[in-house]
């Protein structure tokens, strides 16, 4: 039986652009467990998530399932949904260490209250 990196590398091999696109997939899986684990851990469900975005709960599991083409400013305002701040880091194709991270100060995007 093969494990997946032997058949990924097999693949992507055949296709070397199937590479980005496996590693885009795996990404916005990343992005996603992200999103649900830190809702969770807020204690938060997905709609009151949504309630505080201003969208509606579909929405928000949509971001937590397989997000397309999600936005920085979009992160920002789920995160700061949770009272939380964003983290975004870099890392660099050649070395794979990280070469910079960026700390998003949700006050500014913060919802108002009714």
């Amino acid at each position: 039986m093969k494990t997946l990196k032997k058949l990924k590398l097999e693949l992507c091999k055949e296709d070397p652009a199937l590479a980005g696109l496996i590693a885009d997939e795996v990404e916005r899986l990343n992005i996603s467990e992200s999103l649900k684990t830190a809702r969770k851990a807020a204690g938060m469900t997905q709609e009151q998530v949504a309630l505080r975005m201003h969208v509606n709960r579909a929405y928000v599991a949509q971001l937590e399932g397989k997000p397309q083409n999600i936005t920085v400013a979009t992160l920002v305002k789920y995160t700061a949904a949770l009272g939380g701040h964003l983290s975004v880091q870099i890392d660099a194709a050649r070395s794979g260490r990280s070469q910079m991270a960026v700390a998003e100060d949700p006050a500014p995007y913060r919802t108002k209250k009714k």
